[in-house]
């Protein structure tokens, strides 16, 4: 029994009360006799079936069907006995449901082949084992950006009718691929109606509605829907109740090459001033540029710059360059979605697995974008991957960029976004980026929503750089006061929180799962190399030490002060549990600190390194236009890679061992001498001549370094001077 009302202080008072509002319990059996009657009566009085859901009703509004009034309906279905409404109306709902089949009598050829293509191969339902290379069709997209942008519309799942549909949004295998050229040429038509139809007047259409409501679970909606798309809605209401998310739109299939660390014994090295090519004044960006990508098979890098632009440059065209570089395609939506022409390009991320590109624009926006290419057949002679000798007779097949196409925009109203990066999980394409507000947040391109967002205190400093975990369990976050924060992505929590003790910015973060180089004998473990200042140290997570540490000291100081300056750098771990409590800032500011201790302005921007394999170093760039190598464990192998000015004298390398195996590297840069203290016959030879041809170096702060292995191996560097250098 349940209450038919809600009972007053009357109706608790005597048993007659309690009994007027409470309904007797029915048999199963009453209850069967009473919906045989209901529906014997329905099909007499209303050949088109009846009125019992608000759903119903709203779907015959929307679609012009002239339905009888809720009044005529209630007085031609009068029960035996004297109901609550609700029980009336899931009784109506009963005989509906019973009837449905009845009603569509018409669709009956129909309805056996829907069962024969979902209901029976959906107990065959398997998940891809990769995302396929064209991702979500185009009219799923359209409806999606349809829906999003109209109230009204339904949901874009409202377009799915059919197993086909089904199979092509999420990448379900339902069924055997097809073979016959018939059928595939008819799947082609199919696609290239629905790309045809008018998907907005079908999202607002009351069959669309319906559909929307019964995926949803809505009550009494599925007994509306024609019997051929009962099974394909219940597949989509249970994909939604998996949280399984919809393929991500069109992103350009990539596969990922072998990475240099596990390619083989044979070494490589960047050599001194080995420049292979390099951008100019006309053919480069038009003013610093501050990142680089290289997609994951290496036919393209993307160079991001303060001038509003990112630049494609073709990897396979470096036989044609003649040591200079020139863009294949320029990417400029930056500059039109804001209207002017002094966005700044703070980051880029590869979108793994594919050929886009997130860009993470000053005026708040991050844009996902494609690199399109086009297949073409190159002339034997070419340079081979792998450095591979070129050979004279047999041509080989390449690609070309043809030029790039926006997939997605995002924009937001917490400043600049500072960061940004991307990983997949089996179910899910994450763009994380970072904003000046101090919130790391997240877009799923499956899903087209905010799967978690991290907030950092303001106390902590502006968000500066973030890399992820190998395992993508976990997310590190550096900011401008020199804190390190370890999350949790799996529960969106911050676990750990340290203080660098250098004081500085931290302007790189890159993470690895390794055994220490070296120590091959030992087990992995997640290490986090961090660029703080003129420090770029290798720390583990697990207990925060410092295990090895990359400085360049300043040429400035004397031998003895940077003796006593010679000790490994610190990670200061802070409360998390405190740090919610009160306030953190219990000690002067880094910005104080790094006053106090006379620290150089000079600082590590950029680290690439090769770790896990046979070869272990660390190539970093600076602020004063260095490019160095470094070795783990051997000074004599370390060098400078660019920067060093000719006449000059050249750095030493030097190596500090401490307690637990924990090593300091040091570069001594040597102050350039003054003219006056030279000899005529000792002058560079640069300062005895005119105009001379300009050196194979950056002039300006390096801010980013990447690695290429085909089609030959080679070092890329960018610079605030505008440049792009590629070093062989």
């Amino acid at each position: 029994a349940y209450l038919r009302f809600e009972p007053s202080q009357e109706n608790l008072t005597s048993s007659k009360g309690l009994s007027e509002c409470l309904v007797e319990p029915w048999s199963r059996d009453k209850l069967k006799e009473e919906v045989a009657r209901l529906t014997k009566q329905q099909s007499i009085s209303s050949p088109h079936g009846i009125q019992w859901t608000s759903i119903e009703r709203d779907m015959a509004g929307a679609s012009g069907m002239e339905r009888e009034s809720d009044t005529s309906v209630a007085q031609t279905l009068q029960p035996a006995v004297e109901l609550d409404d609700s029980v009336v109306e899931y009784l109506k709902m009963l005989s509906r449901s019973r009837g449905s089949f009845d009603n569509h009598k018409e669709d009956r050829e129909k309805l056996d082949t829907a069962i024969d293509g979902s209901h029976k191969l959906a107990q065959q339902l398997k998940f891809p084992a990769g995302l396929p290379d064209d991702g979500a069709p185009s009219w799923f997209r359209s409806a999606r950006d349809m829906s999003s942008r109209n109230p009204k519309a339904a949901s874009e799942f409202s377009m799915i009718r059919t197993v086909e549909d089904l199979s092509q949004v999420y990448g379900l295998s339902l069924m055997h691929p097809t073979t016959n050229p018939e059928e595939q040429q008819a799947e082609e038509v199919t696609e290239t109606k629905k790309e045809e139809k008018d998907i907005e007047e079908t999202l607002l259409s009351g069959e669309a509605k319906l559909v929307d409501a019964a995926s949803t679970g809505q009550w009494g909606a599925e007994s509306l829907l024609e019997p051929s798309l009962h099974d394909t809605t219940n597949l989509v209401t249970k994909l939604k109740g998996l949280n399984v998310s919809p393929l991500p739109p069109q992103l350009g299939r990539s596969t990922a090459i072998q990475p240099l660390s596990a390619a083989g014994t044979t070494e490589w090295r960047p050599k001194v001033d080995g420049l292979l090519a390099g951008t100019s004044p006309v053919t480069g960006h038009g003013g610093p540029v501050t990142r680089l990508a290289v997609s994951s098979d290496q036919r393209f890098f993307v160079s991001g710059s303060f001038d509003s632009t990112c630049r494609i440059w073709e990897l396979g065209r470096i036989d044609e360059t003649n040591g200079l570089l020139e863009s294949s395609a320029t990417y400029s939506e930056h500059c039109a979605t804001n209207g002017q022409h002094s966005v700044r390009i703070n980051d880029l991320a590869l979108v793994e697995q594919s050929h886009s590109i997130a860009s993470a624009g000053s005026d708040g926006s991050v844009h996902v974008w494609r690199v399109d290419l086009v297949s073409t057949r190159k002339k034997a002679g070419g340079v081979q991957p792998d450095g591979q000798a070129p050979n004279q007779t047999v041509p080989y097949e390449s690609s070309k960029v043809s030029g790039c196409s926006v997939v997605k925009k995002v924009e937001s109203e917490e400043g600049e976004v500072l960061a940004v990066s991307h990983y997949n999980t089996l179910s899910e394409s994450v763009i994380t980026y970072a904003t000046q507000g101090g919130i790391v947040h997240t877009l799923d391109l499956r899903a087209q929503r905010e799967p978690f967002r991290l907030d950092h205190e303001p106390e902590l400093g502006y968000l500066t750089t973030m890399a992820l975990g190998t395992d993508r369990n976990w997310l590190v976050t550096g900011t401008s006061e020199g804190y390190l924060g370890l999350w949790d992505v799996r529960f969106q929590r911050m676990v750990k929180l340290w203080n660098v003790s250098t004081a500085q910015s931290i302007n790189s973060l890159d993470t690895s799962f390794i055994p220490f180089p070296g120590n091959a004998g030992n087990d992995p473990r997640p290490y986090v190399v961090v660029a703080c200042g003129n420090d770029c140290g290798m720390y583990d997570l697990v207990d925060g030490s410092c295990r090895q540490s990359f400085r360049v000291l300043d040429p400035h100081e004397g031998y003895g002060q940077s003796i006593s300056r010679m000790k490994m750098p610190e990670l200061n771990e802070i409360s998390v549990a405190v740090r919610q409590s009160r306030s953190l800032l219990r000690q002067p500011r880094a910005s104080s600190i790094r006053k106090q201790s006379g620290l150089p302005i000079a600082s590590i921007n950029a680290v690439l390194g090769v770790m896990g394999g046979e070869q272990n170093f660390l190539i970093t760039g600076g602020s004063d236009a260095h490019i160095r190598f470094w070795d783990f464990s051997t000074p004599s192998k370390c060098y400078t890679i660019s920067g060093h000015v000719a006449g000059y004298p050249r750095p030493s390398f030097e190596r500090v061992d401490f307690q637990m195996s924990n090593r300091l590297m040091v570069c001594r840069q040597s102050a350039a001498p003054r003219v006056s203290e030279l000899e005529s016959s000792r002058l560079p030879r640069r300062l005895q001549r005119g105009m001379t041809r300009p050196e194979n170096r950056h002039l300006d702060s390096i801010q980013d370094l990447k690695l290429v292995q085909t089609p030959i191996k080679a070092l890329v560097s960018c610079s605030r001077d505008g440049g792009i250098k590629l070093w062989r």
